[in-house]
């Protein structure tokens, strides 16, 4: 499975085969669609044959390096993407704002949040983008173990985790644009809270309010992970705080 673009919107390409992505030694992750089990081992390490070969024949310390510094990543990987379910998993999300506690509600969620993580890790380059691009990895495994529990054939997990991808790319390009055009915090972004009510809602135009109050609070935690790791984001309760904020607004306008 070929992806063309990386987060941050660069002309390159990786590959995740199927052989990678169902291999009998990577353990499980994350998965959404299993209720109240968000936490699971880590991913094993997976060898790039290519880059492995090119540290291997710099010497034996520079090849020891390099699996200390994947091993390291990797491992920052699964905590941030566990973080980004941990929050995607919050019940006002599901009680207050309507969303649908289904896979694809789930989804959706886990778009948001992987989004807003990988969005305050833009720009600052270098192990940055490392840690992005390991991030999505470990999300394309989730979405492959989930559907796989789902029943999923082995021919059809392929497809089905190529349009997943491709749909958090879409997503992510549609609440960037959103973010970049919303004013005040007190106001939600009329671009944002349509392209929420399209993706999250289904296009149901009786869902604006809720629209509009989780357009609020994307607006609110992106502005605080401009000083937060996502983590802290989570683990200190700001992004309980920011919910809950969201939900006690009065939903009635986005101009």
């Amino acid at each position: 499975m070929l992806l063309d673009a990386d987060f941050f919107g660069r002309a390159v390409s990786f590959e995740l085969s199927l052989a990678r992505i169902s291999s009998p030694y990577r353990r499980r992750v994350f998965r959404l669609c299993v209720e109240g089990r968000q936490l699971r081992d880590g991913v094993a390490a997976r060898h790039d044959p290519q880059t492995f070969a090119h540290a291997a024949n710099q010497g034996p310390l520079t090849m020891l390096r390099w699996l200390r510094q994947r091993a390291d990543t990797g491992r920052k990987a699964e905590e941030l993407y566990g973080s980004v379910v941990t929050a995607a998993r919050q019940q006002a999300f599901y009680g207050r704002l309507g969303v649908p506690d289904t896979p694809e509600g789930r989804f959706e969620l886990v778009a948001i949040h992987l989004f807003l993580a990988l969005e305050a890790l833009r720009g600052k380059g270098g192990e940055a983008d490392e840690l992005a691009r390991r991030t999505i990895e470990a999300f394309v495994v989730d979405m492959d173990d989930c559907m796989r529990e789902m029943g999923v054939g082995d021919l059809t997990v392929p497809k089905k985790v190529k349009r997943a991808a491709a749909g958090f790319y879409e997503r992510a390009a549609s609440y960037r644009s959103g973010l970049s055009g919303a004013g005040s915090l007190s106001t939600a972004s009329p671009k944002l809270t349509e392209a929420l009510r399209g993706y999250v809602y289904d296009g149901a135009g009786e869902r604006e309010e809720d629209a509009v109050a989780l357009a609020h609070y994307m607006q609110a935690a992106s502005s605080a992970l401009s000083d937060l790791e996502f983590e802290v984001f989570v683990n200190d309760g700001t992004a309980s705080r920011l919910l809950a904020a969201a939900t006690s607004k009065p939903k009635v306008s986005t101009t």
